[in-house]
């Protein structure tokens, strides 16, 4: 389960081989796995703390040749009324924060103060980290 998981990359943290791994991708995009996802159980009240106090611009990722995706984004995050951007490149967007849950992002810089979200699979980054997003209310 993603709980255990100790590296970013799904396939990796699941042990899959080169083969298993296109086989995986290509499974799940026939699926419905995006339209699945939920917001973690506390994060709906957070987020919607956050949008309060900061303005909040959700900066998220497309799945690649995935066509379900974006559009099941926009109407998990659509409940808050803050703009949507989707990139990879996150080190190009201007911002005061950046909180996300990828080590590689935060670790990588941009202009904006990177603040990690504590999860299993970024525990030996050495980032600036938080446990909730709760938490981001106090840099304010």
């Amino acid at each position: 389960p993603p709980t255990t998981w100790s590296v970013w990359d799904h396939c990796e943290a699941m042990g899959l081989s080169e083969t298993e791994s296109a086989k995986f991708h290509t499974e799940i995009k026939r699926s419905s796995v995006a339209d699945d996802i939920k917001l973690f159980p506390e994060a709906f009240g957070q987020v919607f703390q956050l949008v309060q106090v900061f303005k909040v611009v959700f900066v998220t990722a497309h799945w690649p040749d995935y066509p379900a995706w974006v559009p099941a984004r926009d109407r998990l995050l659509k409940r808050f009324h803050c703009p949507i951007v989707y990139t990879h490149h996150k080190n190009v967007i201007s911002g005061d924060i950046l909180v996300d849950d990828k080590a590689q992002t935060i670790d990588g810089g941009g202009p904006w103060r990177g603040i990690l979200l504590t999860r299993p699979w970024n525990s030996t980054s050495m980032s600036e980290r938080i446990d909730s997003l709760n938490e981001v209310l106090r840099l304010k």
